[in-house]
C-alpha cells in the first residue's frame, strides 16, 4: 500500500506538465462543449450557478486544443438539457461535436442530453443510439429533479431495456440542491441493477461526507471530475481506494478545467502504477467498448 504520510504526497505544481504523462493512453470521461456562439453565456451561467470561475471557455476546439496538448486520447461529450425544448437542439450539438472530434483522430462518445418532462423519451434515445450516442447525461441540481423521481424511473427503465449507461451530476453541499444527494441514487441503483450508473465527482460534489453510501453498489462507477482542485488530497485517494482504482474514471470536468491542469493535480495523488493506468485509459476502455 501507498505511503499515505504528508511527505508521500507532492504540491501539484512540482509536477512535470509536459512529459510525466506521455507514455499514458488517457480517456477524458466528463466534458462539456457548447456552440461557439453561446460558450461565453453558458459557461457564465454554470460559474453564476456553483459561485467559481472556470477555466476554460467551453469551446469544442480549444477542448480538441488543450486534449491534443495533454495527449488525450480520448473523450466524452456530455449534454445538459435545463428544459425540455432543449433536448433535440442540445442533442443535435452534441452530436456533431463527436462527430468533428472524430475526424480529429479522437476517441469520443457523446452522453445526450435528457429532460424529466421531455414527451418522447424513448424516441430520442433511439434516434440518438443511431447517429452514435452511447449514454444520457442528467444534471439533477440544475434540472431539479431528484435522482429517484417518477418520471427519471421511467428514463432508468428505457436505458435497461438499452443497456445504456446513464451518468450522473452528484452532490451539493447547499441545502436547496440536494436532487442528487448520494441516498437517492443507493435507492435507483438497487432499484435498476442493469442500469450501469455514473456518479459523477466522485460521487457528492462538495458533500464528499456523503460518498461512502455509494461503495460497493456493483452498477455503479465514479469519476474524478471537479474533485482534485476542491478536494484534500488524502480524502481523494482514500475515496479512490474505498471505491477500489477499478471503478473510477479520470474526468476534467472541462470547461471548468483543462486535461494538462488536471492530470497535474492527478498525478500529485501517490496512486500505484496499475492504479493510474486503470483510471486514467483501462476502465474507460472497458466500460465503453473502446478498441
Amino acid at each position: 500500500m501507498t505511503d499515505l504520510s504528508v511527505s508521500s504526497f507532492r504540491d501539484e505544481d512540482e509536477v512535470d506538465s509536459h512529459h510525466i504523462w506521455k507514455d499514458y493512453r488517457i480517456f477524458d470521461f466528463h466534458t462539456h462543449v457548447y456552440p461557439d456562439a453561446i460558450a461565453a453565456k453558458a459557461v457564465g451561467a454554470l460559474n453564476q450557478f456553483y459561485s467559481f470561475t472556470s477555466e476554460c471557455s467551453g469551446t469544442l476546439q480549444e477542448l480538441i486544443d488543450s486534449s491534443h496538448q495533454a495527449n488525450v486520447y480520448g473523450f466524452a461529450l456530455l449534454g445538459v438539457a435545463t428544459n425540455a425544448h432543449q433536448v433535440e437542439h442540445v442533442n443535435q450539438a452534441l452530436l456533431r461535436s463527436a462527430d468533428t472530434a472524430r475526424r480529429e483522430g479522437f476517441r469520443a462518445v457523446a452522453f445526450i442530453g435528457m429532460h424529466q418532462d421531455y414527451p418522447d423519451m424513448e424516441g430520442e434515445i433511439d434516434r440518438a443510439v443511431r447517429l452514435g450516442a452511447v449514454g444520457v447525461k442528467l444534471h439533477p441540481d440544475i434540472q431539479r429533479v431528484d435522482i429517484d423521481d417518477p418520471r427519471l424511473r421511467n428514463l432508468y427503465g428505457i436505458l435497461s431495456e438499452r443497456d445504456l449507461p446513464v451518468c450522473l451530476h452528484m452532490g451539493d453541499q447547499r441545502a436547496e440542491y440536494r436532487y442528487s444527494s448520494p441516498d437517492k441514487l443507493v435507492r435507483m441503483a438497487k432499484a435498476f441493477p442493469k442500469v450501469r450508473f455514473i456518479a459523477s465527482h466522485l460521487g457528492a460534489y462538495k458533500a464528499w461526507q456523503e460518498s461512502d453510501q455509494l461503495i460497493g453498489l456493483p452498477n455503479v462507477w465514479l469519476d474524478t471530475s471537479s474533485v482534485l482542485w476542491a478536494l484534500d488530497q488524502r480524502r481523494a485517494l482514500e475515496l479512490i481506494r474505498l471505491f477500489g482504482a477499478d471503478r473510477i474514471f479520470f474526468g476534467t470536468d472541462y470547461p471548468v478545467t483543462n486535461a494538462t491542469r488536471e492530470l497535474q493535480r492527478f498525478f500529485a495523488l501517490p496512486l500505484l502504477e496499475e492504479e493510474r493506468r486503470a483510471i486514467l485509459w483501462e476502465n474507460a476502455a472497458a466500460f465503453l467498448k473502446l478498441s
